[in-house]
């Protein structure tokens, strides 16, 4: 076990008649906390190195697909991605640098909203199709998601954009510290966090069920992010008992209901700040009709699942 002080050189020890020679001072040991701590922090270093360094690298690959040829399952899957690093930055946030930890969740939210606007004018499309029972979709509708893609194709071939994505594992397990006074093992540290994800989770909850009006829609967008933040959370690490997969299944039911909200809610805003979208080839009052009365039914789905 390493000591806490190291042994100096010994100095020459003089005997005088009748005086015995000073005996060497025990070592000191190295308070077990300490140890502990080092050990809890070595431990979740290498798990967090290797859960960071796994996705940053994904992120790579689905970067260069969406360069290469931009389908829309890849840029989704890349907007995972970047949860779940927002997510796993969030869990080892306590032993993070503070102005890193910013940046980083800053890049990723950042690019994960670049692809996610392409998104945006897919679910925006799937939405008039159904509603609009198959009439053909705006050109300008088309003409916009092409923009948006070729922004996404943009950013994510600067090269030095990929490198900050690149280097941000490395970086962050530098920086990584231990917890103060804490001797907790790195299964310990993790079920802490994310049973604060969960209580964050059940607060958001709480105040949607009471919250009124557009304010309801606001904290129902909350609540879905801090599920999502539960759910990456026991996916990332694996815990696979009982409770936790019933907790994910009734979690899964609840993110698809709120899902559907959120896709309605979206595009209902995207049609407000782009009015030019329809053009005029469809009835926009009447198609903004039909989206507030879907919402509506999502909504009531939703606020059931809340209050089962």
């Amino acid at each position: 076990m390493p000591q806490a002080a190291k042994e100096g050189k010994k100095a020459p020890i003089t005997v005088t008649r009748d005086v015995a020679p000073p005996r060497k001072a025990p070592p000191a040991e190295a308070p077990a906390f300490a140890t502990a701590s080092r050990a809890a922090s070595a431990c979740r270093s290498s798990t967090f190195s290797e859960l960071a360094s796994t996705l940053v690298r994904c992120g790579g690959v689905q970067a260069t697909r969406i360069v290469a040829a931009g389908a829309a399952e890849d840029l989704h899957q890349f907007r995972v991605t970047m949860r779940r690093l927002r997510a796993l930055w969030w869990t080892y946030r306590p032993l993070l640098d503070r102005r890193q930890y910013a940046r980083h969740r800053a890049l990723f939210k950042g690019l994960g909203d670049i692809a996610g606007q392409v998104r945006n004018y897919d679910v925006l499309s799937s939405l008039l199709a159904c509603v609009a029972h198959d009439a053909p979709l705006p050109e300008n509708i088309a003409r916009e998601r092409a923009l948006a893609l070729a922004h996404a194709k943009t950013t994510m071939a600067r090269r030095e954009v990929m490198r900050d994505l690149a280097n941000t594992s490395a970086q962050a397990v530098q920086s990584l510290r231990p917890l103060p006074k804490c001797a907790q093992s790195e299964d310990a540290f993790v079920s802490l966090r994310i049973a604060v994800a969960r209580k964050n989770m059940k607060r958001e909850a709480k105040s949607a069920g009471h919250a009124p009006g557009r304010s309801r829609l606001e904290q129902l967008h909350e609540l879905r992010k801090r599920g999502k933040t539960v759910r990456y959370l026991l996916e990332l690490f694996e815990h696979g008992n009982a409770a936790d997969n019933r907790h994910l299944k009734q979690l899964g039911r609840l993110q698809e209901s709120l899902g559907k909200l959120n896709d309605v809610v979206a595009s209902e805003a995207l049609l407000r700040s782009r009015p030019g979208l329809l053009g005029g080839e469809l009835d926009a009052a009447k198609l903004r009709k039909r989206l507030r009365s879907l919402r509506k039914r999502h909504l009531r789905a939703a606020m059931a699942l809340i209050r089962a």
